[in-house]
């Protein structure tokens, strides 16, 4: 069962729910899509009646949004009382010291982050959102010096994307102070199946351009990268398992990998994959479709497609409004920015008057390209984006 919201569906998402007739919430915004009229559109009621009538059945959604109809239908059920769990950072953080001791964190509102002394707080240091999305909020810093301006630019964003999202995705009242974690960061895509066994259907490396980079620039994922962090993820995903008790639950985490090697998580997401559908990326790197496997209580065969063996990196890139920039009075060269990748296989063009992004970008780099993906990494993009007037 599916529950489609704001802000972003996929036509592969979509083409996956009419072809399998997948019950979905007829909703206004479902109801808008292209398509609609092929989905199998089921009334409030009889949705979530079917629903709780149905040992074992699993419930996704695109969007975290959906997760207010949720607590309005089924707010005694399992699955409310795990959405609400990991939606918020803080509890999240406190599963997490179970698994991580000695991690440092600590939840203030704005007002009290604006009076905070920074002087007083270990760095480097990350403030980020205890609901939040696409990096909005979110921001490092390395130095009492950086602190005046930083908490500027979260306070601009405060401004330019408080209205952007739901209060069930996003709260720019409440934030986390909690330690910088050195080390490679991944995205990972996996649900906790019946049993409450986790099944891992993507894993991206997410890069960055500099340590106080924190955008969404550039993720890969290929057979090299799955072969790396599969089993350990698995594991320490059973012990996450363990600590929530939460079963037939869809997933998105985001977490670093220390250089002792200790895996520490940033967050996780509930009910969905990567968001704005961009768990697409799995059905081009691995021909998964990372919908049906948990629709379907599947887990991908990894083992033949790790044997495989393709040098083939697979990318995820999102490309942002620089935020010193009005997105009001910028234009925006799609054709320009598809020249900068070797093979793009799809464009998804987002309002940015509206989002923090202008565009997503699937590609895949051969080997023989692998060095454009530094240069998209470092690329400010001024060519692409220009200022009106």
């Amino acid at each position: 069962m599916v529950i489609l919201e704001k802000p972003f569906v996929s036509g592969y998402l979509i083409n996956t729910l009419i072809e399998n007739q997948t019950p979905v919430l007829k909703t206004d915004f479902a109801e808008s899509l292209p398509g609609a009229e092929n989905l199998n559109l089921l009334p409030e009621k009889e949705f979530f009646r079917l629903y709780m009538e149905t040992p074992g059945i699993g419930l996704y959604s695109n969007s975290e949004d959906s997760a207010s109809w949720i607590y309005k239908n089924i707010p005694e059920s399992g699955l409310a009382s795990g959405v609400k769990a990991i939606k918020d950072k803080h509890s999240m953080r406190e599963v997490f010291a179970r698994l991580n001791p000695g991690y440092f964190f600590r939840k203030l509102s704005f007002t009290e982050l604006q009076v905070m002394d920074v002087t007083m707080i270990p760095k480097p240091f990350v403030v980020k959102p205890v609901k939040g999305i696409a990096s909005i909020g979110i921001r490092a810093v390395f130095s009492d010096d950086e602190w005046p301006e930083i908490l500027r630019q979260v306070e601009k964003d405060r401004k330019d994307y408080g209205d952007a999202f739901s209060d069930t995705v996003m709260d720019l009242d409440s934030f986390l102070v909690e330690a910088y974690i050195q080390g490679q960061e991944i995205a990972v895509d996996a649900f906790f199946d019946k049993t409450g066994s986790p099944v891992i259907v993507n894993i991206m490396e997410h890069d960055f351009a500099s340590a106080e980079d924190n955008s969404d620039r550039l993720y890969k994922s290929s057979v090299q990268i799955m072969k790396r962090y599969l089993q350990p993820v698995e594991n320490y995903l059973s012990g996450v398992s363990d600590a929530l008790g939460i079963k037939n639950f869809p997933m998105h985490m985001e977490m670093r990998i220390t250089p002792e090697g200790e895996f520490i998580p940033i967050e996780i997401n509930p009910m969905r994959f990567a968001g704005f559908c961009t768990t697409d990326i799995a059905s081009y790197a691995y021909g998964i479709n990372p919908y049906n496997c948990f629709l379907e209580q599947k887990s991908p065969d990894w083992n033949a497609i790790l044997e495989k063996g393709s040098d083939d990196v697979f990318v995820m890139g999102v490309i942002d409004i620089p935020r010193n920039l009005d997105k009001h009075s910028v234009n925006f060269d799609y054709e320009l920015l598809q020249t900068k990748l070797s093979e793009v296989l799809e464009l998804r063009k987002m309002d940015y008057r509206v989002f923090p992004m202008a565009a997503f970008i699937f590609a895949r780099s051969e080997k023989k390209n692998h060095a454009e993906l530094k240069a998209w990494l470092h690329d400010d993009m001024s060519d692409v984006i220009t200022k009106i007037g």
